[in-house]
This record gives structure tokens, sequence and C-alpha cells, in this order.
């Protein structure tokens, strides 16, 4: 038996074995490759490419080895959600989707305004957006949210280009909260000592920005605004009892006054969903006059820079955003309470509630990771991000404040959607030494310096 397999096998073989060995004693041609098949010509440029395997650098596998290791699940996921996407985008039955996710053709945009965590509740609204408002390069857009905790908030803005390198902005809005947050002033302020009252904010005003060169432009803005700090009867504790006989200065006070200011920035990024590379940069310097006796006029300078770095793979990215702010009052009446500087949108430390701290001066660095993990047609398109986020900082009085022990940190995670027109919204979580906030909002932390009165940014405090 294992003759005749033997035998077999070797009268199967043989007629290749032979060929083989008659074409492997025949002279290649010049340059040729012998083969079974014959010799094998060499490409046409004379070039021949060798493969190398570069081996990674032992510190970068040790920051990415971790990293590929936490996120597979959520890559896991993102092949899924791709893969189902792609399959009703593709099928005529459920074409649906393909609609949902493909860019809307015509001027006129309508985005979902949902809002939840951080103290406003649960609620939203609606915005809109028209990229040709009586004409080309006009901008209008508009939102009005609510939530269940009576939280109103309603903005409209437009934009106009003045020239070849002018552009005018015109805005006006209006905010109601009525569990706004009082802990106290400075960075001493006690988590036991919350309480709340009612602010009510409303706004009017125009910027103009001017190209200088480049991507820097120079921007004058005047703003009109009046904000109130009154007694709520919506939660409780209220702040006039917690507070009873050192209530902070402004309270039960409608603030008024003017604002005048001058921006000197830089732009250098492309779009709003998923800048990687690029930055801005903002330094502001403005005037607030008081229209109130017994409230100080002041002088507010921010500085303000975000950088944008590509990291490791193709559309992962690393934000970067630092700032710092200042209040300097004139004469001996103090800054009312409602116009100090706070960790409230946009301005945030994740991992602590909105208006968790309060003073003159406010210092944060952020950083988001940030990877697709849905992107429908292409990484620039509709689809998901995630991201890792940490954030440091805190509000000071002086210098001293913000070293060490008292520089608050958080760090969290989340989702950043992207629709037709841009960003829809976020979904993160951040955790700190008083716990965790869960937040899904409509805009978004970085990037906030593109846009101002346009965009429905509450300018109290200045920003």
């Amino acid at each position: 038996m294992t003759f005749r397999l033997t035998t077999i096998l070797v009268l199967l073989t043989w007629p290749l074995s032979a060929a083989a060995q008659a074409d492997s004693s025949a002279a290649p041609s010049a340059g040729g490759v012998p083969s079974y098949w014959g010799t094998i010509p060499p490409p046409g440029d004379s070039v021949t490419a060798e493969p190398h395997n570069n081996r990674m650098p032992v510190w970068e596998g040790i920051v990415e080895w971790p990293y590929r290791v936490a996120t597979f699940p959520l890559k896991l996921l993102g092949l899924g959600l791709a893969e189902t996407a792609s399959f009703f985008g593709e099928n005529p039955a459920t074409n649906g989707v393909r609609r949902l996710f493909r860019p809307t053709k015509g001027p006129l945009f309508l985005l979902p305004n949902i809002r939840a965590g951080g103290g406003a509740g649960f609620g939203g609204g609606l915005g809109f957006r028209h990229i040709a408002f009586f004409g080309e390069g006009n901008e209008l857009r508009g939102s009005f949210s609510i939530t269940n905790r009576k939280d109103y908030k309603a903005t409209l803005g437009m934009h106009f280009p003045v020239g070849p390198r002018g552009a005018l902005e015109i805005g006006a809005g209006y905010r109601q909260r009525p569990n706004a947050r009082f802990y106290g002033l400075g960075s001493a302020s006690l988590p036991g000592n919350l309480s709340y009252f009612t602010q009510t904010a409303e706004w009017a005003g125009a910027s103009y920005r001017h190209l200088l060169g480049g991507s820097f432009y120079l921007q004058a803005e005047g703003l009109y605004s009046r904000v109130d700090a009154a007694p709520t009867t919506e939660v409780s504790p209220p702040l006039e009892t917690v507070f009873s006989g050192n209530l902070p200065p402004g309270f039960g006070v409608r603030s008024r006054g003017f604002d005048a200011g001058l921006s000197l920035g830089s732009d250098d990024t492309h779009g709003t969903a998923r800048p990687r590379r690029g930055g801005i940069r903002r330094a502001y310097a403005s005037r607030f006059f008081s229209g109130q006796s017994g409230e100080a006029s002041y002088w507010h300078y921010r500085a303000e820079i975000q950088q944008f770095l590509p990291l490791w793979f193709r559309g992962n990215s690393l934000a970067l955003r630092g700032f710092a702010s200042w209040i300097d009052p004139s004469g001996n009446n103090p800054v009312v309470f409602q116009r100090l500087m706070t960790n409230d949108d946009p301005d945030l430390l994740r991992g602590f509630r909105d208006f968790r701290w309060r003073d003159r001066g406010l210092l944060v660095l952020s950083a988001e990771y940030r990877w697709p993990i849905l992107g429908v047609y292409a990484p620039d398109d509709a689809g998901v991000d995630a991201y890792l986020l940490a954030d440091v900082g805190q509000v000071f009085g002086n210098a001293k404040e913000i070293t060490g022990p008292n520089l608050t940190k958080s760090y969290g995670g989340g989702l950043r959607l992207f629709g037709k027109s841009g960003l829809v919204g976020r979904i993160e979580y951040a955790r700190s030494s008083e716990g965790g906030v869960l937040r899904i909002r409509g805009d978004q932390v970085f990037q906030f310096a593109k846009g101002g009165l346009l965009y429905g940014h509450s300018p109290i405090p200045s920003r």
C-alpha cells in the first residue's frame, strides 16, 4: 500500500520537477527572473523596491499599546456601526440612512439643540442656520431651548462680509437660569455651601473683524448687557439663607453696562468639526462701563491658545487648550458677583458642576485625544468621534491660588456627533474629587473663539 502511494506521488510531481529543473538551468534574460512559468521581465523603470520593517520605538510602544488595549472594544463597536451604516446606505430599500448622513443641498439647515447635565436640567430645542441670508456669504443663526428646570435660552445672530477683508456680526440673546449655583467666592469655597439663585441675562451688540494678512485678524466689538441675581423659588437652599449676613456684592441687583473691546487673533484651522492641524490664538482686552451706582467699572483681559495635532493614526488628533482671564476693577466699588469669572460654558472644569467656582480670575488647561469610530463616507463627513479628556484649572484672586493643591483636576471621555452641517452635539462624562458629571450639549469647549455673537455665546461673564 505504501509503495503504491509513493509511486503515484512521484508520477504526479515528476513533470513539474523536470520543468522547474529545466527552467532553472536556462540562463535568464538580462535582468529577468526565472520561474516555472518562464522568465519574468524586470519592471520598465528598472527600479526595485525592497520592503523594510521599521520597528516602533520602545517609548512609543509603551504609550500606544495600553491605548490600543483600552480602545479595542470601541474599535469593534465602530467597525460594527460602520458596516451597519454601509449596509443600510447601499440597500435601495433602506436608503434613508444615506439621505440622513449625506450633506444637504440648499442654504437652510435645521439643528437639534439638546441639553442635559451640569445644572441646566434635561431638555432641548431647535436651531437654524441660513448661509445665504439676503445674499451669498451672509449667514443667519438662531436657537431656542428650554429644560425641565425652566432654563430658557434664545439667541439670534447675523454675519455679513464687508469688503474683501472685513466681516460684521450683530447679535442678541436672552438666558434665564432659576437654579444658578453659588458656593462662595474664591478657590476656598466649600461644596457644602451650595446655594441657588435666579440669574437672568440679556445682551445685544456688534463686532467688526478685519483680516490683517495670513491667519491674523483684528476685531473690535461693543456690547450692552443686563444681568440680574435674584432670589429663586424653584430650588433650595436659597442663597440668601445659606449666606445670610454675608451676601455677595450684587445679589438682588440688576447690573447693566456697556463693554468695548479689542482683540488680536490668529486662526489657521479649517472647519469646526474635526480639525487635525493648526490652531487658534487670541489676546483680548475690554473696558466695562457700569451703568449702576455702587458697581465697579473694570478692565478685562483674556489670553487663549488652542492647538490641534495629528497623532498616531489617520483621523486621530490631540486637541490642546489653555486660557487665562482676569478682571481688574477701577475705584473702590466691588465687581458684582454675577459678572465674575466662573466655570460655565465654555470655560468648563468638566469634573465639576457649573458655577462651582467664582472669582476675578480663571485659569484652565484642557486636552482631548480624539479618534473617529464612525465616518459614513470619509473622516471629515458625518459620523461619531470618541475622545478622552483632562482638565486642570482654578479661579483665583491672586497668583498664589493657582498653585499646587489649589488646582482642580478632572478626567473622562465622551462622544462627539456630526451631522450634515457640522457638530450636532457631544455626550461626555468626567470625574473629579467631588464626584462625576454627565453632560449632553449641542456645542463644544474647543473652537469657541471662532464664533461670537453669531453663535449665540453668552457674554456674561466676558469670554
